[in-house]
């Protein structure tokens, strides 16, 4: 089911792929370099979550194609 915020086609479904592969790519790396510095995988997993929703609400300052973890 398509979240009703993404329109069909147009830049909105791009950015969503572009994410998508953006997260997939990062998330594991991130919660375990965070795991490692603060020895809980919980709270790891949580910064890691709540760093990517403040990401997407401000996806449009994220360079996918160069550095976005350094945002």
């Amino acid at each position: 089911m398509r979240s009703p915020d993404v329109p069909r086609g147009g830049r909105g479904a791009d950015e969503h792929v572009e994410f998508d592969a953006f997260y997939a790519e990062s998330v594991g790396r991130l919660i375990g370099q965070l795991y490692a510095m603060t020895g809980d995988l919980a709270e790891a997993q949580d910064v890691v979550q709540e760093a990517f929703a403040r990401a997407w609400e401000r996806r449009a300052e994220l360079d996918l194609n160069g550095a976005p973890e350094a945002w």
